[in-house]
């Protein structure tokens, strides 16, 4: 049973690999229709990552929102998700977590910005790739990067791939799994570092609250705010480290305030 629910977690992740392989070449396809590539400059050969998000995200939505109904026996909507939801959007809830959101970003982006002056030649492909994503100002861009992806991203591995793990193992080790798996899925080791860490934080709120509902609003909040925080902000590795760890200090707490008032004001009962 154990192995039976490994390999199905697993194969959540290589079906959004798949469809992302998929994805992209229907992007470049289209991309090419649409004379932004010109196919004997190879210069020209990117794919617009507005039209491959979208994609990529359409397609996950049809296939893993089926999945995931069928693994709950049809019901989208538990007792527990409609408690979780007025909790998520209830004034201090929500404030506490938009500051979680973007502390979670300051504090990567610190940690980043000091790693990177520490390594400098393993971080100049990461910073490149950074550079890019960020400095897109496609409406269909932020637009899927905001809001598509968190919503994706929890359905399949805080909803898809935890459901299975949970199966398989003790919390504490379910939710290691499926972390880890959120980080392998990013492709990259830098960003999976930190994926997997994101993927921990965000996996205890799924198993706390028996949701995704939070855990989507603070991966919003996180994906956004990589274009409010500024670079400017990190000067050097002194300033860097102080804002960092001011940053870890208001996650920590944030954090901690988010699980005690959810545990404390919200009753918890068992999903239908």
């Amino acid at each position: 049973m154990k192995l039976k629910n490994l390999i199905f977690a697993v194969t959540v992740l290589f079906t959004a690999l798949l469809i992302t392989i998929i994805s992209y070449f229907a992007a470049f396809a289209i991309t090419v229709l649409l004379g932004d590539v010109n196919v004997s400059n190879p210069g020209t050969a990117s794919v617009d990552q507005g039209i491959f998000n979208l994609i990529r995200f359409i397609l996950s939505l049809m296939v893993f929102s089926g999945w995931y109904k069928a693994v709950k026996e049809g019901s989208f909507f538990t007792d527990n998700s409609k408690r979780a939801l007025k909790f998520t959007f209830h004034p201090v809830s929500l404030l506490l977590i938009i500051i979680l959101g973007f502390s979670i970003q300051i504090c990567t982006d610190g940690a980043l910005y000091i790693l990177s002056k520490i390594f400098t030649e393993s971080f100049s492909s990461y910073n490149s790739m950074m550079e890019e994503f960020s400095g897109s100002t496609s409406v269909l861009f932020i637009f899927t990067a905001v809001v598509m992806a968190p919503v994706v991203e929890e359905l399949v591995f805080r909803g898809l791939t935890l459901h299975y793990t949970k199966k398989a193992f003790n919390l504490v080790l379910a939710n290691i799994i499926q972390a880890l798996l959120f980080g392998l899925y990013h492709g990259n080791l830098i960003q999976g570092i930190y994926a997997f860490i994101f993927g921990l934080l965000l996996g205890y709120i799924a198993i706390k609250t028996d949701s995704l509902i939070t855990g989507m609003l603070l991966h919003m909040i996180i994906n956004g705010s990589l274009n409010i925080v500024s670079r400017s902000l990190f000067t050097n590795i002194g300033r860097a480290a102080l804002i960092t760890m001011i940053a870890f200090s208001v996650l920590t707490m944030s954090y901690a305030l988010i699980l005690i008032i959810f545990d404390r004001h919200v009753s918890r009962k068992p999903s239908e």
